[in-house]
């Protein structure tokens, strides 16, 4: 049976996983350093979203 909680398609490094911790409720999962987030809710994942957008606009 397929997964059906909600991920951001993107793989995260352990830096913006504790940041995205600050903001929102998640499940991760490792996979060679990188972590894949999974959500309960819309609501967390669009927090998520926003926040990973600007600590990746702050890096730029």
């Amino acid at each position: 049976m397929p997964d059906k909680r909600l991920t951001l398609p993107t793989m995260l490094y352990s830096a913006e996983l504790v940041e995205l911790q600050k903001v929102a409720q998640f499940e991760a999962t490792e996979d060679n350093g990188l972590y894949r987030v999974h959500f309960d809710t819309e609501a967390d994942m669009e927090k998520a979203r926003e926040a990973l957008q600007v600590m990746r606009e702050d890096l730029s």
